[in-house]
């Protein structure tokens, strides 16, 4: 997990151009998402379900899948606010780091994920 997450930064920080217009784009009503499209990013998924799978055998592939979706939005929202320079967003030259240190604490804690429920906002 860790060595793609680096390699996403690494992506990202190397290509912005190139990473911003896979993921800002947007198609117009009348167009549909090419299947090529989908099919990349379903593989981007399925390359963080394979690590998830030894982290939580106990889920079932709709499961995994869902946390990978989970994990890969998490590590992606990180990188693209530090890339916009948002004043929330964690500063370029912590980029790695930071995200080095979300997906220590996602993984390690992962077998607890579901164990507790989280509190109720009333």
């Amino acid at each position: 997990m860790q060595v793609l997450a680096a390699r996403y930064v690494d992506f990202a920080r190397n290509n912005r151009l190139l990473w911003i217009s896979l993921f800002e784009h947007r198609p117009t009503e009348a167009q549909s998402i090419p299947d090529w499209h989908r099919q990349e990013h379903a593989v981007l998924i399925m390359g963080i379900m394979a690590p998830l799978k030894r982290l939580r055998p106990d889920l079932d592939e709709p499961g995994l899948a869902l946390k990978a979706r989970t994990t890969f939005a998490a590590v992606h929202g990180v990188v693209l606010l530090a890339l916009q320079g948002r004043f929330v967003g964690v500063p370029m030259a912590s980029l790695h780091q930071e995200v080095s240190a979300l997906v220590a604490a996602m993984t390690r804690g992962a077998h607890l994920a579901d164990e507790e429920q989280p509190p109720k906002l009333d």
